[in-house]
């Protein structure tokens, strides 16, 4: 009995230094109270979003960090960067790579502080949008198979999204056609959907491109998202920019203005691992990316449930190894918050996200000249976009 009751304190002592307040809603946790600087949910959440790459969560006692392992390399949190051992000490050149919390629902601008109102005013915002570093791209470029255009081109497939032709990056492209999927059932018995349907003007995906006014790389360029406008769209609130170049306070633009994709058609790309760019502060109503790593870590701290551990066999606890009561073993610490299950995330897209590794072959449907694709030119719209 003290044993347990010795491990027991281990886990919640270990839970206790989160700088999350687990299973209270604080107001929807939205990103601007919420702290990401959480090394271990923020790496377990990576590597259940991609299992067939992520093997190994691990912390090296020699730098006092954290690391994952990803297709035999190991990249190390370094304040949320996801960096090469030797660039841990240049950490702040780089941005992290999970920057924010993404919400379940769509903000409400009454609730913006004056203070955040005021930052977002356009003439301040996109001088410290320029100020902004990067992140760095090792783990995209891991995560993605790619370094440059060329060799992200490669690991493309083309097919028909929503009757339009798109290129999606190989990861990306079996869970949005479950998306799509969902979408032509849905519609079927949602009159909001059909009606998007009938109103769309056009779908895009890949475009290798730098965002105009930071020099960082839009994640059209790795194939992962992917844009859907309405007919008509520039008379429409649909992007933050757009609204900004005329308007100091677009930040104030209520949702129930703005042009959205019906709640169903949100859901299914959620559910399938996409995040809608509506959620974010800078909304962007037509962009859909593939993060599935964001919606686990959003479907934790808002579902998640510990009864699991309380309610653990004694004895299978009793099997578990003596741990030492001591700050230097979080490796030992973390086996402890493993054996102990108590990350259960509940997102519906979790039960999908393994159906699609191992089946990385490209389909008739999919086939192209690798060496000699010729994805279209730069659509307009992105013309006058800098995200």
């Amino acid at each position: 009995m003290q044993k347990i009751f010795k491990k027991l304190f281990l886990v919640l002592f270990f839970i206790g230094n989160f700088s999350f307040v687990l299973g209270q809603n604080q107001d929807r946790l939205d990103n601007f109270n919420f702290n990401l600087d959480n090394p271990w949910l923020s790496l377990k959440a990576i590597q259940m979003a991609y299992p067939d790459l992520v093997k190994n969560i691990s912390f090296d006692s020699e730098v006092n960090d954290w690391f994952i392992t990803i297709r035999n390399q190991n990249l190390y949190w370094a304040n949320g960067r996801l960096l090469p051992k030797e660039d841990i000490k240049n950490f702040q050149n780089w941005a992290p790579i999970i920057s924010y919390f993404y919400t379940d629902e769509v903000q409400n601008p009454n609730m913006f502080s004056e203070n955040l109102i005021a930052a977002l005013k356009p003439e301040g915002l996109i001088k410290n949008r320029k100020k902004t570093p990067p992140p760095n791209y090792t783990f995209f470029m891991i995560l993605f198979n790619g370094r440059n255009r060329k060799e992200i081109i490669k690991q493309l497939r083309h097919f028909t999204f929503l009757g339009y032709d798109v290129w999606v990056h190989n990861r990306a492209a079996e869970p949005l056609k479950r998306v799509q999927k969902k979408i032509y059932e849905a519609q079927k018995t949602d009159a909001e959907v059909k009606k998007f349907l009938k109103e769309l003007n056009q779908c895009w995906s890949f475009n290798w491109r730098v965002i105009a006014d930071s020099g960082k790389l839009s994640n059209h360029s790795w194939g992962s998202a992917i844009d859907i406008l309405p007919k008509n769209y520039r008379n429409k609130k649909i992007y933050w920019f757009w609204e900004a170049a005329n308007d100091d306070y677009w930040m104030k633009i209520m949702p129930y203005r703005r042009w959205s994709p019906p709640k169903a058609v949100i859901e299914a790309f959620e559910s399938e691992g996409f995040i809608w760019g509506g959620k974010w502060t800078l909304w962007d109503n037509m962009h859909f990316e593939y993060r599935p790593e964001l919606l686990y870590i959003r479907n934790f701290v808002l579902q998640a449930e510990f009864n699991e551990f309380i309610a653990k066999d004694t004895q299978s606890i009793n099997q578990t190894p003596q741990i030492e009561t001591s700050k230097k073993n979080p490796q030992q610490l973390a086996d402890i918050f493993k054996m102990a299950e108590l990350i259960k995330f509940t997102s519906s897209f979790s039960r999908n996200i393994l159906s699609f590794y191992g089946k990385n072959d490209k389909t008739e449907e999919d086939n192209f000249d690798e060496e000699n694709i010729e994805v279209p030119q730069e659509p307009k719209y992105l013309e006058e976009m800098i995200d």
